[in-house]
C-alpha cells in the first residue's frame, strides 16, 4: 500500500464539474413555481440535467456519478480508483474533515493509516477537478469544511453509501423518500450560491452557533441566513432563528422560506421563491446596465 509521498499516476479522466449560476437558473422562466421549482432547479445545475424530471435526473445522475473517476487503465492501479470513489462516498456521508475522511478510508482498508497526509494529495486533485469544494470554517486558521460541489453527485453517493444505490434497481417510490429528506440541505447550497454571487461575498462555515448561510467580507460577517423548507413555522422556531441569528450584530439576517405568506410575523428579512426569482432578474438587469 502506497505511502502519502507517492505521487498520482494520472490515469484517470475526472471530470470537471462545471455548475449553471442560481442567479442565471432564477432569472429564467420556468413550468414551475414556489417549492417545486427551486427543487428543480437545484439539479438543473447540471447543464445536462436542464428540462428533466427529478427521476430522470436520478437515473442520468446515477449514469453520470459512475464515469467520475474514469477507467482504470492498469488493473494493479485500481486502488486510486476506490480511494477517489471512497472520499466521494465519506463527504456525501457527512465525512466534513479530512481526519473524518481518513478515517473513513482507513476503516475499509484502503489506506494503511488514518492520516490526513495519505488523502491530501487526492482531495487537492478532487477540488481541482471541480468534484469537491473547501469552504473555510469562519475564526479557525487551519483546517477546512469539505462538501461536493454537484448536487447530484452529493445525493448520488449518498444513496449508494446508504442503500447501494448504483447496484442495486430501487424502486423509484423509495429514492423519492430519500431524496425529499435530503432536499433542505441541497435547497440550503442552492441559496447559499444564490446569496454568495448576490452580494458579492465569500461563503464561510460558522460552527457555533451554526447557521445555514454565513458570508463574509474580509474579517467581517455581512450576512447571516437560515433556509427552512418548510410550509409552516411555530412562533417559538422563529424566536429561536431570531436569537441565534441576533447573536451577528451588524449582519443582514434573513430568512429564506418556500412560501413568505404562511410564516409568521418576523423581525426578520424574509425571502421566499418569489423573491429570489425576482431579485435574480434585477440583479441580471443592473449588470446589464453597468456593461
Amino acid at each position: 500500500m502506497e505511502g502519502p509521498e507517492a505521487p498520482l499516476k494520472g490515469l484517470f479522466s475526472i471530470r470537471r464539474v462545471g455548475l449553471l449560476s442560481p442567479l442565471e437558473l432564477l432569472s429564467m422562466e420556468w413550468g414551475f413555481k414556489g417549492k417545486k421549482l427551486l427543487e428543480r432547479l437545484v439539479f438543473y445545475q447540471e447543464p445536462s440535467l436542464v428540462g428533466r424530471s427529478l427521476e430522470d435526473c436520478m437515473i442520468s445522475g446515477s449514469m453520470f456519478a459512475r464515469s467520475l473517476v474514469g477507467e482504470v487503465l492498469d488493473e494493479e492501479d485500481i486502488s486510486y480508483s476506490r480511494r477517489f470513489d471512497a472520499i466521494l462516498e465519506a463527504v456525501a456521508d457527512g465525512a466534513n474533515k479530512l481526519s473524518e475522511i481518513a478515517s473513513y478510508l482507513y476503516s475499509r482498508g484502503l489506506i494503511d493509516k488514518a492520516a490526513t497526509s495519505h488523502i491530501t494529495k487526492y482531495i487537492d486533485a478532487m477540488i481541482k477537478a471541480g468534484l469537491l469544494e473547501k469552504i473555510e470554517v469562519w475564526g479557525r486558521r487551519r483546517g477546512g469544511f469539505y462538501r461536493h460541489v454537484s448536487p447530484i453527485t452529493e445525493i448520488i453517493y449518498y444513496l449508494d453509501t446508504k442503500y447501494g444505490f448504483r447496484d442495486l434497481q430501487a424502486p423509484w417510490g423509495f429514492v423519492e423518500k430519500v431524496l425529499k429528506e435530503r432536499l433542505p440541505l441541497l435547497v440550503e447550497r442552492f441559496v447559499e450560491r444564490f446569496m454568495a454571487e448576490y452580494f458579492g461575498l465569500k461563503p464561510v462555515k460558522i460552527l457555533e452557533p451554526e447557521v445555514d448561510v454565513a458570508l463574509v467580507l474580509f474579517n467581517k460577517v455581512k450576512v447571516v441566513a437560515e433556509v427552512k423548507w418548510t410550509t409552516h413555522l411555530s412562533t417559538s422556531d422563529l424566536k429561536k432563528i431570531e436569537e441565534k441569528l441576533g447573536k451577528f450584530p451588524g449582519a443582514e439576517k434573513i430568512l429564506v422560506v418556500p412560501e413568505k405568506e404562511l410564516i409568521g410575523t418576523t423581525s426578520l428579512e424574509v425571502w421566499d421563491v418569489e423573491d429570489l426569482k425576482a431579485k435574480a432578474k434585477d440583479w441580471f438587469t443592473i449588470q446589464s446596465a453597468s456593461t
